[in-house]
């Protein structure tokens, strides 16, 4: 339990980072451009899916139902820098029973499992919903890709979401760095696997810290980074994940 609460920690405060479309033979063509209208909607959706992506995570993060706690833990994930927000969660008791959190984990798959279907309903009908295509500051959609329903195996999902998401890039209408940042953070933080792409940063919870992201294969990786228009990575910036 306490590494789900670890990788719920590490998303809240992760960094909101868009070639030629081909799209699937089954995909209708999506124009970048979308009207007022559709900008205007597809923000009041997205904004819905983003508070049901906290609903209870957020009381979990904490670790208490203290609500002054749960408001302080809200405002400082969208401000504070990743040793900050878990430095203030260790400034307070935590208190909830292991059967509480499991509950609110039951709870909050549901609400999982119904963004999932939501946004795979606005990609197949809009595209991703970029910030540009949005003219919005923050992708409010990209943190709840990084939850997986529990009803999935987090191998699945991560397949089925790359099919789903690799014609946005290569469309222009999901920035190659987010889907980057998505395929790494499900690798690393889920799966605890080498990243492939190398754009999160690697995180010691012992010394509170940052480094250089974990790869396999510096070959393997920029292979992969070219493929979907990154620069590759140069000595320094990343590191070989040690078996």
């Amino acid at each position: 339990m306490n590494q789900l609460k670890l990788v719920s920690l590490l998303t809240f405060v992760m960094l909101f980072w868009s070639c030629t479309s081909s799209l699937n033979k089954t995909d209708k063509p999506k124009s970048f451009q979308l009207s007022d209208s559709e900008k205007k909607k597809l923000i009041a959706e997205i904004d819905e899916m983003h508070e049901l992506d906290q609903e209870y995570r957020s009381i979990i993060n904490v670790g208490t139902l203290d609500e002054e706690i749960i408001k302080k833990s809200k405002e400082l994930s969208k401000t504070a820098s990743i040793e900050e927000y878990i430095a203030f969660t260790k400034t307070y008791e935590k208190n909830l029973k292991k059967e509480q959190i499991d509950s609110l984990f039951k709870l909050q798959h549901q609400s999982d499992y119904q963004n999932y279907k939501n946004y795979k309903k606005i990609i197949s009908k809009y595209g991703y919903p970029s910030r540009e295509r949005l003219n919005v500051k923050t992708d409010k959609l990209f943190p709840i890709l990084l939850h997986p329903p529990g009803q999935f195996k987090p191998q699945e999902f991560l397949e089925e979401m790359q099919e789903l998401l690799m014609p946005e890039v290569k469309g222009n209408r999901m920035e190659a760095e987010s889907f980057a940042m998505f395929v790494d953070n499900i690798k690393a933080k889920i799966l605890k696997e080498p990243q492939l792409y190398g754009t999160n940063k690697s995180f010691d919870p012992t010394t509170m810290s940052l480094g250089a992201p974990e790869i396999e294969n510096i070959e393997k990786t920029n292979s992969a980074r070219k493929a979907i228009g990154l620069a590759p990575l140069k000595d320094g910036e990343y590191k070989l994940k040690q078996n």
